[in-house]
């Protein structure tokens, strides 16, 4: 159908206590920055979602301000 998925894991509140969640979202989205070419990803038409928690992080990590173009980030 055209699209890609990535599913990304975070680190849970009992494991590490926040900003860590929010850091591996980051990490994610910079990591399909990295990758676009090598796996042939539209990075004008990334959405990022989730539900409860996810859904939370997925909004903090879309608010963050972008520093560089995801091609070029490195995390």
């Amino acid at each position: 159908m055209g699209f890609s998925v990535v599913n990304i894991e975070y680190r849970m509140g009992p494991v590490s206590l926040a900003p860590p969640a929010v850091e591996d979202c980051l990490c994610a989205l910079h990591w399909i920055g990295r990758n676009a070419k090598k796996y042939n990803f539209d990075l004008s038409k990334v959405v990022i979602t989730g539900g409860s928690a996810g859904g939370h992080l997925a909004l903090t990590t879309a608010m963050i301000p972008h520093r560089q173009d995801l091609k070029t980030s490195v995390w």
